[in-house]
């Protein structure tokens, strides 16, 4: 009897199971890259010296496309011949310069446009034949129609995305995140002279000093009763987090009540992934041009 993968690492190419045309399954950390969000594209700012940060034009951002590496792996083990010949066939489909359409069955359906840009790796052992696919997603949230995000898996919490709370997207803020956004910015330096004839360095001490804009991390933890949920949320943070303007971040702590905070999206980052029995990510997402509003 053929050894089968498990359901969650079959995915389709162009509408036919990979592992029923290829012999290729996904290994475990590749769905993690998959749904990975995008990184904002850098956008247009002054840093004036007098004052704190910078300003930043967000009258238009705009999402940047990604590449993701996938690791598959196949069952003929040191059959190096047939893996071989599975593998030229992978390959050389995916090698006509064109998109090809990408479905994760196991994560619900969750599809994407991508190309191949490179085959960074071949490995081969005992049991498993595995490759590695280098992959190109150019169109962030493809086909994408905001739903809002629904989710009364958390309590309310007082965290707010401009003035939603966190919860409603299933997420909660954990450790490390308040320290992130609190600890003290870099200062703008006044004009400094070094002159050839003398020691040292003449440096401004006149005026107010500022702070340069900085980043920091927002540590969110997911959850969702299904999947289909989990994709819903997922999709209206990031369309949220990448709205025209700068964001506003509450952020609360028992000890230290509310503070809010100025600050624009940059990337981000899945650190964990777990499907079963019901699915939850942990999230890392880089906030720029942070500043603490009064």
């Amino acid at each position: 009897m053929t050894r089968q993968p498990d359901h969650l690492a079959r995915f389709d190419i162009d509408g036919t199971d990979a592992f029923d045309r290829f012999g290729v399954f996904l290994l475990e950390g590749s769905l993690a890259e998959v749904i990975t969000p995008p990184a904002l594209k850098p956008f247009p700012y002054n840093d004036w010296h007098e004052a704190d940060g910078i300003d930043a034009d967000l009258s238009a951002p705009r999402l940047s496309g990604r590449e993701l590496t996938l690791r598959l792996a196949s069952f003929d083990g040191f059959d190096a011949h047939q893996f071989l010949d599975r593998l030229e066939a992978l390959v050389s489909a995916l090698s006509d310069g064109q998109y090809h359409r990408f479905s994760f069955t196991g994560i619900a359906g969750r599809s994407y446009r991508l190309r191949l840009v490179s085959e960074p790796d071949r490995q081969l052992t005992q049991d498993l034949s595995i490759i590695s696919l280098r992959l190109a997603d150019d169109f962030p949230l493809d086909g994408y129609s905001y739903q809002p995000p629904r989710s009364i898996f958390f309590p309310q919490r007082p965290d707010l995305l401009d003035g939603r709370p966190l919860t409603d997207y299933g997420a909660v803020v954990t450790q490390g995140t308040l320290a992130s956004f609190t600890a003290s910015g870099e200062l703008k330096q006044g004009l400094t002279r070094s002159l050839v004839h003398r020691h040292g360095a003449i440096h401004d001490v006149e005026g107010d000093r500022h702070r340069k804009a900085r980043e920091a991390t927002l540590h969110l933890h997911l959850r969702a009763s299904t999947f289909p949920e989990l994709w819903t949320n997922l999709d209206a943070l990031l369309f949220d987090l990448t709205r025209p303007e700068e964001r506003t971040l509450t952020l609360s702590s028992p000890r230290q009540g509310a503070r809010r905070f100025r600050c624009a999206y940059k990337a981000s980052r899945i650190t964990a992934f777990y499907l079963d029995p019901q699915p939850w990510l942990d999230l890392d997402i880089t906030m720029q041009g942070v500043l603490q509003k009064s």
